[in-house]
């Protein structure tokens, strides 16, 4: 075992800073080997223990931070510690047996503050009146009140050792130590022995008490609840069926409001709508406004003008096989799936939307032109179609080829940052230009685009000819025939600023 390789990837958990892959990797390993759960363990204790020690004070643990994107918060790294202690070690078998299990604490009947941490939160909008709505901060105590998703996957840590992923929409109150009520949504609870007897209510009057298990539990608005046991047993009760059911691995039961339990099999599929990474959280936001095509592209998204722009899976409606070869953007004989498509369909002369994260890893020259996307009959030397181009960085232009250009000044775009720009035409033939969310600038009385050719082509990072390149980091592209609400912007803007 290579004890460095290992502490520093316990350590990029501990300061939050862990990739997917070396994520994976970390997972690997303490599956695989005895000492490494040791390790990892003596590493986490002490953050675990601080993060309990100090809940709810503030202190030179709890408030300090780094400048800069690496920040160090104790919450966080003790909260991240807890969760990876829940989840990995105890899937594994290896839960620490020197305190032993704690007895189970009663249901609280008023919500509970600082019973919990937020231990972690991958693509979520919050609503207005969820307290994790002011204490995004992860590691931080959980104060009285709901937590509420719109959108994305919240992990709480319960100060007895449960862990539990929430997604959106849901509203959940925590109510003790070791106990909840899901008021609707989707959780899914991950219980080590020390923590065994964790209950979860529903306000129908349904009750899950946990044996020692694993399980997702459902809550509809109607009063329909089902649980399904995926590790271990629980007990589910109803106000009517108050002895209630015993529930194994493989199991599950749904009531549908009226008191009655009625047991059926386990969707064992459902543990990976809670494992679902941010990226593919945003990818199902976006795919979820029905976009007219949606490329998510890939997280680098690195355009050298000779370099790729890989397309994933489920492309939809964009014309002829894959992106043409201009002498930048991408080429179908270089690694790019051909895809099938009308071009039709993104011949849009009404209502439209673009939308699209970028970042600028070298400031551009000043005024120089970059194409980010180009449907464009580049082919005829009668031009025409419709593209979205940088200025520099601080000026975007839409543009109806051999029509008119649209152009917008805006605050320079910062380096080596992430930005979300969004382009809304709406049916009063104006557009609106957005950046992270906000509103930038208009231009009214559009011309209506031009289509003189029938074999448009589409291409990204540059022109159909190959000319005005953009040479920097491009993801998550998406075109819709419709005009995006400035609430959908926002909350495009809002969930994908977590990736």
């Amino acid at each position: 075992m290579d004890h460095a390789a290992l502490n520093k990837l316990i350590h990029l958990v501990i300061e939050g800073r862990i990739s997917d892959d070396e994520r994976a990797t970390l997972e690997q390993q303490l599956r695989e080997s005895a000492p490494a759960r040791q390790q990892y363990l003596r590493a986490l204790d002490t953050h675990a223990t601080l993060q309990w020690s100090f809940r709810g004070k503030q202190s030179a643990l709890t408030a300090g931070v780094f400048a800069g994107g690496n920040m160090w918060r104790w919450g966080a790294v003790a909260a991240a510690a807890c969760l990876m202690l829940g989840v990995l070690i105890w899937i594994n078998g290896v839960m620490n047996p020197v305190n032993g299990p704690i007895a189970s604490a009663p249901r609280d009947t008023e919500p509970a503050g600082g019973a919990a941490v937020m231990a972690e939160s991958r693509s979520v909008l919050w609503e207005d009146d969820s307290v994790a709505a002011e204490y995004s901060q992860l590691g931080a105590p959980l104060p009285p009140g709901p937590i509420a998703l719109k959108w994305g996957v919240a992990q709480l840590m319960f100060e007895q050792g449960a862990v539990m992923h929430l997604r959106g929409p849901a509203r959940l109150v925590v109510t003790g130590p070791n106990s909840a009520e899901l008021i609707y949504g989707q959780l899914q609870a991950m219980v080590p022995p020390r923590a065994s007897g964790f209950t979860v209510t529903s306000p129908g009057g349904t009750r899950v008490v946990d044996l020692g298990t694993e399980f997702v539990m459902q809550a509809e608005r109607s009063g329909r609840v089902r649980v399904d046991v995926l590790k271990g047993r629980v007990k589910l009760s109803t106000t009517y069926d108050t002895a209630g059911r015993t529930l194994s691995a493989g199991f599950a039961a749904v009531t549908p409001g009226n008191g009655m339990i009625t047991p059926t099999d386990a969707d064992l599929s459902l543990r990976g709508r809670f494992e679902a990474s941010a990226q593919k959280l945003y990818e199902q936001r976006i795919a979820s406004g029905d976009p007219l095509a949606y490329w998510p592209l890939t997280t680098s998204g690195i355009c050298l003008g000779r370099a790729l722009l890989p397309l994933d899976a489920g492309v939809l409606n964009i014309h002829e096989p894959g992106l043409h070869y201009t002498g930048g953007a991408a080429s179908p004989t270089r690694g790019v799936e051909p895809v099938a498509g009308d071009a039709t369909a993104l011949k849009l002369d009404g209502s439209m939307s673009i939308e699209t994260w970028i970042r600028l890893d070298q400031p551009p020259v000043a005024g120089q032109i970059m194409r980010l996307i180009s449907m464009d009959g580049y082919r005829h030397a009668d031009r025409s179609g419709w593209g979205l181009a940088l200025l520099g960085r601080d000026g975007l232009r839409f543009t109806h080829y051999n029509v008119r250009d649209y152009d917008v000044s805006i605050d320079p775009l910062p380096i080596g940052q992430w930005v979300h720009l969004a382009v809304v035409v709406d049916a009063e033939k104006r557009v609106e230009f957005y950046i992270d969310g906000e509103r930038r600038g208009f231009i009214e009385n559009l011309t209506t685009p031009r289509y003189a050719s029938s074999n448009t082509a589409l291409t990204v990072g540059s022109l159909g000819d190959g000319t005005e390149l953009y040479t920097q980091r491009i993801t998550h592209l998406a075109v819709y025939d419709r005009a995006l609400t400035s609430e959908e912007i926002t909350e495009h803007y809002q969930i994908g600023k977590t990736r």
